[in-house]
C-alpha cells in the first residue's frame, strides 16, 4: 500500500508540473502579436515588415546587408534598362556616341546574380544617362512603365561609388528600407 501511495503522489506531482508547463506556455502564446499583411505586389508589405524590424529588434545583421548588397546594384542597372526599354517603346533616342555606349554596358550589365556588383564603368554609365535629355522625359513619364519608386534615391547614392555601392561599402538602414526585394510566402521574424 505505501507503495501505491508513491507512485500515486509521484505521478500526481507530475501531472502537476505538465499542467503548470503548459499553462505557462498558454500564457506565452498568448502574449504573441501576429501580424498579417496582405496587399497586392509591390504595395509595401515587406517594407513594413522591415520597419518593423528596425523598431521592435536589433534591425539588420551585417549578413543581412552582405545579402541585400547584390540585389540593391541589380536592381539600380535594371531600372536603369526598363528605362532605356521605355525610351524605345516612346520613341526617343539617345543623341550621342557616349551615350549610346553607356547604355549598351547598362543593358550587357542585366545579369542577376549573389556575385553582382557596381564597378566604375557601370556607375558613369548610370551618371551619364541619368543626364540625358530623352532619358529624363521618359523618367517623367514613368507611370507608363515600371521603374522602381526608389530610383531617384539609388541614383542620388551612387554618385558617391566607390563610398556607396563599392566593395567595401555595407547598406545602411535606410538604403534596406528603400530596396525592392521579390518576396513570396510568408515571413516570420521573433521578438523578445
Amino acid at each position: 500500500m505505501d507503495l501505491k501511495k508513491k507512485i500515486t503522489d509521484k505521478l500526481k506531482k507530475k501531472d502537476q508540473k505538465t499542467k503548470e508547463i503548459i499553462k505557462q506556455k498558454a500564457k506565452a502564446y498568448d502574449e504573441i502579436t501576429k501580424l498579417l499583411l496582405l496587399g497586392a505586389g509591390e504595395s509595401g508589405k515587406t517594407t513594413v515588415f522591415k520597419q518593423m524590424q528596425l523598431l521592435y529588434t536589433s534591425g539588420f545583421n551585417e549578413d543581412y546587408r552582405k545579402k541585400l548588397k547584390p540585389s540593391i546594384s541589380y536592381n539600380l542597372v535594371l531600372a536603369c534598362s526598363n528605362v532605356l526599354r521605355a525610351m524605345t517603346r516612346f520613341g526617343y533616342e539617345l543623341q550621342d556616341d557616349d551615350s549610346k555606349k553607356a547604355a549598351a554596358v547598362i543593358l550587357e550589365n542585366k545579369r542577376p546574380g549573389l556575385s553582382f556588383a557596381l564597378d566604375q564603368e557601370i556607375v558613369d554609365s548610370l551618371l551619364l544617362l541619368s543626364k540625358s535629355a530623352d532619358f529624363q522625359k521618359t523618367v517623367e513619364e514613368r507611370s507608363k512603365f515600371q521603374l522602381m519608386d526608389s530610383w531617384e534615391y539609388f541614383l542620388d547614392k551612387v554618385v558617391q561609388f566607390p563610398v556607396w555601392g563599392g566593395e567595401n561599402w555595407l547598406p545602411n538602414d535606410e538604403d534596406i528600407l528603400m530596396a525592392p526585394v521579390r518576396t513570396t510566402g510568408g515571413g516570420e521574424k521573433k521578438t523578445h
